[in-house]
């Protein structure tokens, strides 16, 4: 199976990047990196790379702060449309 990975930065225009991914221990890895990069925090659980594998009956998982956003999902033909459209948006403060 495939995996997409979208992340990016909240609120920006052309803030969004999508990769494909061949494999989920791939896939796993780049996002638990990318929240690292994003937080510079290792107590955040989705920092860790086994948070970012699929139960049978999930097709997305995401993690978002105040500036960005991560989600990762299966490529299996369903449409669920980008993960942007729902997390790029910044909370009112």
């Amino acid at each position: 199976m495939k995996y997409i990975v979208e992340f990016g930065k909240k609120g920006g225009f052309h803030a969004s990047e999508t990769i494909k991914i061949h494999n989920m221990k791939e896939a796993a890895k780049l996002a638990s990196s990318l929240v690292l990069v994003f937080t510079q925090d290792n107590s955040i659980p989705k920092t860790i790379q086994q948070t970012w594998y699929f139960a049978r009956h999930e097709s997305r998982i995401t993690w978002d702060n105040d500036t960005h956003y991560v989600a990762v999902s299966k490529l299996d033909g369903i449409d669920r449309g980008p993960a942007s459209a729902h997390l790029w948006r910044k909370q009112p403060s």
